[in-house]
């Protein structure tokens, strides 16, 4: 069966922390057209870019993207982010007169990327879940081993546990954020938040990868990472000839 698929590419001007992230350039072209070419598989029957940069749109539709304009209540650091994906699914309908089966949300600050689409996509399709996300194992950076600042910096556990070997912990993961695949519907299905991705659906599946497979850039170390992951790939954003 053939699903209209829609990668959706969300990419807002703003950012604290690294400004214009979106358009720095790394490896001889702007951050964000790595997903642009990430994007493009087969199994993705259409691509849009919802952004409220003009300078975004126009690399966007330079690529053969379809450029949304993201309104400006929408672009805040404190705006949510299903309500950008519901505006420009909404925006997409109006266009195209349907909605997508499935939408791929992919974020334009996210340049390395090494799970690729096509396998998210066929394991998403083959779990049923409402929706499907990246995410990888974490030991050295378990939730046990955390603790909280008392006074004076005094360690504070909040966790009753004893496990001081990797062996010993229990297999816990994080999510990534290369890609998020959603059945639309769930995602224009709105209901009060519940929980961290209760937005994306009631039955949430992830695809493992390693630690390191995805890069999002929001730092300066983030990019200073990733262009030295380029230089050593001979250009290549994820160490593949894909």
């Amino acid at each position: 069966m053939k699903h209209r698929t829609l990668a959706l590419i969300l990419a807002r001007k703003g950012s604290k922390r690294l400004k214009r992230k979106h358009l720095i350039h790394a490896g001889g072209r702007p951050v964000i057209e790595y997903t642009f070419e990430y994007a493009k598989t087969p199994l993705v029957t259409d691509m849009a870019c919802s952004t409220d940069c003009a300078e975004i749109g126009a690399l966007a539709e330079a690529a053969g993207i379809s450029f949304i304009e993201r309104p400006p209540d929408l672009s805040g650091d404190t705006a949510h982010i299903i309500d950008a994906i519901e505006h420009a699914l909404r925006e997409y309908e109006r266009r195209s007169g349907a909605l997508p089966d499935v939408t791929v949300t992919l974020y334009g600050n996210v340049p390395y990327r090494r799970s690729r689409l096509e396998d998210g996509l066929r394991l998403f399709h083959a779990t049923g879940a409402d929706s499907l996300v990246t995410a990888c194992r974490v030991a050295k950076y378990h939730p046990d081993w955390m603790f909280n600042a008392g006074d004076k910096n005094e360690v504070v556990f909040d966790r009753d546990t004893l496990s001081y070997r990797c062996q010993d912990l229990k297999p816990c993961f994080i999510e990534t954020g290369a890609f998020i695949i959603s059945k639309t519907e769930a995602l224009l299905r709105r209901k009060p938040m519940s929980s961290l991705y209760s937005d994306f659906g009631d039955r949430i599946h992830f695809l493992e990868e390693r630690m390191g497979d995805t890069i999002e850039i929001d730092e300066l170390e983030d990019l200073e990472y990733f262009n030295y992951l380029i230089s050593r790939n001979g250009g290549s954003a994820d160490g593949s000839d894909r």
